[in-house]
């Protein structure tokens, strides 16, 4: 365990941002995404029609399963401040744990994954901002 407050901060800000992104995966996963349309059953990644299940089979093209979130994007600002959150928790824990090793001397094992955590947050932040998709 770290010994000096700021690796203990940072440590925890690690955690904390890690529950979040798990958090936010978990409410996406429970969205309302995976929806086919009606008269279609979800089989595996497409969504078939239903006459494909019967003798004969029909010729209707399979459809990508879909997302019902644009009726109602009262989730969006949640899902926009929980992100922030997460990448400033990871961000934070990165700069507190290089604080720590750099000016403390912290050298619990512990230290290190914040430290790993950041610089992959640093990394990410960077390629959402230089990398156009």
């Amino acid at each position: 365990m770290p010994k000096t407050k700021t690796g203990k901060i940072s440590l925890w800000l690690g955690i904390s941002g890690l529950l979040v992104i798990i958090l936010l995966n978990v409410l996406a996963e429970n969205a309302y995404c995976g929806l086919c349309p009606e008269g279609y059953r979800l089989d595996g990644n497409a969504c078939n029609p239903e006459c494909y299940y019967s003798t004969p089979k029909c010729l209707s093209p399979s459809v990508e399963p879909f997302c019902n979130m644009g009726e109602d994007d009262s989730w969006r600002p949640f899902d926009i401040i929980f992100g922030l959150l997460a990448m400033t928790s990871i961000l934070g824990s990165g700069i507190m744990s290089f604080l720590s090793i750099i000016k403390y001397r912290e050298r619990a094992i512990l230290i290190f994954i914040p430290a790993i955590l950041g610089v992959l947050g640093l990394i990410f932040v960077l390629g959402e901002i230089f990398i156009p998709h």
